[in-house]
């Protein structure tokens, strides 16, 4: 049997999908910067804060399973935090939100995939099964569809993570 990694799984998504993993029997690694309340046979948790150290011991943690990884959900993202709230317009824009938003939305999945990426083509030669990687985006993430305007530093993040 293989591994589903679930990154960034304290978001309610992330969580539909390991319950819905779980119920079918799949074993799950889900990571976050802290592991929830939640006592299953077949889940293991990484505690991460998604600094570059913790996700080196993270990867380190993952290179240890017995099981290979066949699918990577990464689920990391931001729209707002208690300092800050969407921008309405466009003179809204700061740049410590922007920053968060590109460092959460955008750099966090590409570090993850960049220290993951040799462990997982070491796997995938070991079972000789391909392995599925998913990001979450979000549709305002389109750089076709912005009628609606707003949230410039998720929309502007998002699109990068879509590039």
């Amino acid at each position: 049997m293989t591994i589903t990694l679930i990154i960034g799984a304290s978001s309610l998504i992330a969580k539909r999908l390991r319950d819905n993993l779980l119920s079918q029997g799949h074993p799950v690694v889900a990571i976050s910067r802290q592991a929830a309340d939640v006592k299953h046979t077949q889940l293991h948790w990484i505690e991460c804060d998604q600094t570059p150290d913790a996700i080196d011991r993270a990867c380190k943690e993952i290179e240890n399973l017995t099981q290979p990884i066949s699918r990577v959900c990464i689920f990391t993202a931001v729209l707002h935090s208690e300092a800050f709230m969407p921008e309405k317009r466009l003179e809204d824009v700061n740049f410590e939100q922007l920053a968060l938003s590109f460092q959460i939305n955008t750099n966090l999945p590409l570090l993850w995939l960049s220290k993951l990426i040799p462990q997982l083509n070491n796997m995938q030669h070991r079972s000789l099964s391909k392995i599925s990687i998913a990001v979450l985006s979000a549709r305002v993430g389109s750089i076709e569809d912005n009628r609606l305007g707003g949230w410039y530093s998720y929309r502007a993040s998002k699109a990068a993570l879509n590039m």
